[in-house]
């Protein structure tokens, strides 16, 4: 049953808040790789094209952080990973804001995903990143969300 407000009640209402759900899902796409648990409506984005860390955080060159793996993807291919990581940011921001949920993946859903999901994250508004539930499906996270 729905309320019954009268006239004034109705009047004075705020807008109705905008939706308090929204997951940013950071996944892989390898055979053992958990399934997406999106709507089909949810955005994806795939970041296998960029180099991958595996190696250099494998062999302790690399120290296994967003921060720290942003650099080196950068500077292992300067124009195409930071233009590619501009363009995942952009899209993500863009499907939170319009009230979609988000899925951030690559082969094993550890390093490049949850790098880009860390930088998308830091390019939110408060009010909107305040709103995402951050869901790690095949690898512990790298830091805190």
């Amino acid at each position: 049953m729905l309320p019954i407000h009268t006239k004034t009640e109705a009047l004075t209402e705020q807008p109705a808040p905008l939706p308090k759900h929204l997951v940013l899902e950071i996944g892989g796409v390898k055979s053992t790789s958990n399934p997406s648990l999106l709507p089909p409506s949810a955005v994806v984005i795939d970041a296998r094209m960029l180099p991958n860390p595996y190696t250099p955080i494998k062999r302790g060159i690399l120290e296994p952080t967003p921060s720290a793996i942003l650099e080196w993807m950068i500077l292992a291919k300067p124009r195409k990973a930071s233009t590619a990581i501009d363009n995942m940011v952009h899209k993500a921001v863009s499907a939170f804001v319009s009230g979609l949920s988000v899925r951030i993946q690559c082969y094993g859903g550890a390093h490049r995903s949850q790098t880009v999901a860390w930088k998308v994250l830091r390019a939110l508004n408060p009010e909107v990143c305040g709103r995402i539930e951050v869901v790690c499906l095949d690898a512990p996270p790298l830091c805190e969300w």
